[in-house]
């Protein structure tokens, strides 16, 4: 191939975080490329997709438009050329389509955890813009769950002072009672 470097990152792209191959299309090759720091154009994309189906190494497209390695042991030699860097990102985008699947079926947002886990690798991630939506839909959500229970803990202290102000009143006032009886 004519740059193989271009070449090795769109491969890299059809391999899973463990080391499987997996579908992916010609957007999701050139979001991948943009995560690891490399901006490839869409017909030098489509080209090099074109050429590795013509050398056996990737299937054709198949019905939903996406090309796939031909073997599972073409992806174990493609991961082991993947760097450290690389497979943490995998790694993280992996976590990030696993947890927007859990939220198209069961409606589970990320956890708190799960944003702190994220949050180094954010800005680093070209991820698809239903993806983007999630990731702030939890944040919005956990400020407005930290936003509740700070206003309950609030009401709950004010309330505790209400009472104790109230008892303190009514013990005064009947040691003075207690007094004038005292005296009479």
């Amino acid at each position: 191939l004519p740059n193989p470097d271009t070449a090795m990152t769109i491969l890299k792209a059809f391999v899973s975080a463990r080391g499987t191959k997996r579908p992916a299309n010609a957007e999701e090759v050139r979001e991948y490329a943009l995560t690891t720091g490399k901006d490839i154009d869409e017909k030098t994309i489509n080209d090099l997709l074109l050429a590795l189906v013509n050398l056996r190494i990737l299937q054709d497209k198949d019905n939903t438009g996406r090309n796939e390695l031909r073997h599972d042991a073409l992806a174990a030699k493609i991961f082991e050329k993947i760097t450290l860097v690389e497979k943490e990102l995998l790694e993280i985008r992996q976590f990030i389509e696993n947890a927007f699947h859990d939220w198209e079926k069961r409606g589970v947002m990320l956890s708190d955890e799960d944003l702190e886990y994220i949050a180094p690798y954010e800005t680093r991630l070209f991820l698809p813009e239903e993806h983007r939506k999630l990731i702030e839909k939890s944040r919005s959500e956990l400020t407005k769950a930290r936003r509740r229970r700070r206003n309950i803990l609030s009401a709950a202290a004010l309330l505790l002072i209400v009472i104790l102000s109230g008892l303190s009143i009514w013990a005064v006032r009947e040691r003075k009672n207690a007094i004038e009886k005292e005296n009479l």
